[in-house]
């Protein structure tokens, strides 16, 4: 018994963009990546519209990006002093 809908490769994709974080964060990058992909997944088995869910998910992306850069540079100069 299929319980929802499989998703399309596009939104697949969509929601994986997040994973560019690992590329420039590395470890902290990918776990903001991950949990934003996460919250994406989640969006996109939801009812909304479509056009909802893709505005949604790239507030979820664009949010990610700035949690990374709030944390990175909340850490630099810790991270500077060892």
């Amino acid at each position: 018994i299929p319980l929802t809908e499989p998703m399309s490769i596009i939104s697949v994709l969509w929601s994986a963009a997040p994973l560019v974080l690992v590329v420039m964060g590395g470890v902290l990058g990918g776990i903001v990546g991950a949990v934003a992909v996460w919250i994406n997944l989640f969006i996109f088995r939801t009812q909304w519209n479509k056009v909802v869910k893709y505005l949604v998910t790239t507030g979820v992306c664009l949010a990610a990006a700035l949690v990374y850069a709030m944390v990175y540079i909340m850490t630099l100069p810790v991270l500077s002093g060892l």
